[in-house]
């Protein structure tokens, strides 16, 4: 009764190549990473901010320009979220203004706007949950 349960050389090359194939399967939409369309804002005098959108567009489709008259509206329109960002071209170069935690609405997203939480007064205490009661405490045996 002797057995040859030797592996035949196709199960030693089936196994990395289905490797090798699902780690491609992971890594082929990195293949382009990168922004597409980023919302960015540019602020300024245009004479000033011409170098900024040059450079901006050099990038090809990366970025989605948006031209503010200054800095206070580029602001309003981080804190609308109708752009991520902003370049502030100023006499003493440029300075860049970004929005916090959140991100900007997706244009592909329902029309409705973003809603806006109602402060709570400083003197109401937060809102308490409703808990389960505790089980009674166990005796030693």
């Amino acid at each position: 009764m002797t057995g040859d349960h030797r592996p035949k050389p196709a199960a030693f090359l089936l196994v990395p190549v289905a490797f090798a194939f699902i780690l491609a399967l992971f890594a082929w939409p990195n293949a382009e990473g990168g922004p597409r369309d980023l919302p960015v804002g540019v602020a300024g005098q245009p004479a000033q901010t011409r170098t900024i959108e040059q450079g901006l567009a050099a990038r090809g489709e990366a970025f989605d320009i948006h031209r503010y008259v200054d800095e206070a509206a580029a602001r309003a329109a981080i804190e609308d979220r109708d752009i991520y960002g902003a370049f502030v071209a100023t006499p003493g170069g440029a300075k860049v203004l970004t929005a916090l935690a959140a991100s900007a609405p997706s244009r592909r997203s329902s029309a409705t706007p973003p809603t806006r939480a109602t402060p709570r007064s400083r003197t109401s205490p937060p809102p308490t949950r409703a808990r389960a009661p505790s089980p009674p405490p166990c005796s030693p045996c």
